[in-house]
């Protein structure tokens, strides 16, 4: 490897670790014998082919690891958006002299840099790709217990914005509705939720195929713990939700005139969810005489740019390393992870689904112990409840029905 230039960039959202992880990679090449430079901005200077390099040696020297956000920036740029995007962008790197490649991103540029390892295959160019996977969604089909870097400090922070919400919820006797980025699953939110206990929390996973019925049966679930924790003496809650739950509630032909970014995906950020299920659930409430104080949250701007927990700085760390170890010895075309205390690299081809072309996704299992154990924590309604008929009758009587009218209108919240 000794002479040969690697280059590193981030695509996508931030997440924390990132600087750490550049450090890493900047330090193992150094004393590998190689040069090392940060594209600036992911891929939008290489698809452009204005590229800003940006010499990342002098981070052997200087200590970015407890720094938030990204020295060299991000964006998602898509250059596997069409055949003149790729040629630029693999052109552009020979042209600048570089051997390796090493990108850190989520799943669309995980996409994206297979998209151009395949391509300068193809036209015989000598460039070696490994990818290091960085998300606070953790939804990169990694095996299972193998985080994506930045989730673990995702979940610290916002777990304790979280708590003090709590906190807040009790002092003024009111309702949150905490909604966590999470594009299309709840790894982000089930696990603030559940390290926070909040007092439910609500993922896509569950709810799936449902279909038409998702929206009504995530309001029908709120209000049945607010209507449980009523009945209780408890005049507040929190609730943590998914923002994925949105491709639930929505019609895909009806998503056409919303916001989307380079990879076609739709901007989730800019849609008022919270807005949409606080409405539908204090309308609700106040069907039945009630009326609590209902605040919408967003979270996930907020701890995407934090300094790394020690967790995520070292991993940070050890993904950097591997990913050098791993073009060093010859490796291409791969994700870099760890599994079982070993480097275990992950070829590209397995991640990407053969129907779509596109990454594969890393939901919950709902089936799973750590969601099972999440789910007996959570106040809400439990088809026990609705059996017994005393505990039916109290539940019924704080919403100001009668009991069979009660089961009716909460049929869709004790689905199994």
């Amino acid at each position: 490897m000794k002479g040969k230039k690697l280059a590193v960039l981030v695509g996508g959202a931030p997440a924390p670790g990132m600087n750490a992880a550049i450090r890493s990679c900047s330090i193992e090449a150094v004393k590998r014998g190689m040069s090392v430079a940060g594209i600036y901005g992911g891929y939008s200077g290489l698809i452009e082919r204005s590229p800003v390099f940006r010499d990342l040696s002098f981070l052997s020297g200087r200590d970015v690891r407890a720094e938030g956000g990204c020295v060299i920036g991000t964006s998602k740029a898509n250059p596997a958006r069409d055949r003149d995007s790729l040629r630029n962008t693999v052109e552009t790197l020979a042209e600048n002299g570089v051997d390796c490649l090493i990108a850190i991103g989520g799943d669309d540029t995980l996409y994206a840099t297979a998209a151009v390892c395949g391509y300068a295959a193809r036209q015989g160019c000598r460039l070696s790709c490994a990818f290091i996977p960085k998300t606070i969604d953790n939804d990169i089909p990694l095996p299972d217990g193998v985080r994506t870097l930045g989730f673990e400090t995702a979940r610290e922070e916002g777990a304790r914005i979280v708590a003090s919400l709590i906190e807040d919820a009790k002092t003024e006797g009111k309702w949150f509705l905490v909604i966590s980025m999470g594009m299309k699953t709840g790894h982000l939110a089930l696990g603030i939720g559940k390290a926070a206990q909040a007092s439910l929390t609500l993922i896509p996973e569950e709810f799936a195929g449902l279909g038409d019925d998702t929206f009504e049966a995530v309001c029908e679930t709120l209000a049945g713990s607010v209507i449980k924790l009523r009945n209780a003496g408890y005049d507040y809650g929190l609730a943590v939700l998914s923002e994925g739950l949105f491709h639930s509630f929505v019609d895909p032909a009806e998503t056409g005139g919303l916001e989307r970014d380079g990879y076609g995906s739709v901007r989730l950020s800019e849609i008022d969810i919270g807005g949409m299920i606080k409405r539908a659930l204090g309308e609700r409430l106040a069907s039945y005489g009630l009326a609590p104080a209902i605040v919408t949250k967003r979270l996930g701007y907020d701890v995407r740019c934090a300094s790394p927990c020690p967790y995520d700085a070292e991993y940070a760390r050890d993904l950097g390393y591997g990913a050098v170890d791993f073009l060093a010895s010859g490796g291409t075309g791969a994700i870099v992870s760890i599994q079982n205390g070993a480097l275990a690299p992950v070829p590209f081809r397995e991640l990407i689904d053969p129907m779509t072309r596109r990454v594969k996704t890393r939901y919950v299992n709902p089936s799973s112990l750590s969601f099972r154990i999440a789910r007996e924590y959570m106040v809400r309604l439990e088809s026990g409840d609705l059996e017994d008929k005393f505990r039916l009758c109290r539940l019924a009587r704080v919403a100001g029905l009668a009991p069979d009218r009660f089961l009716d209108e909460f049929r869709l919240a004790v689905l199994p």
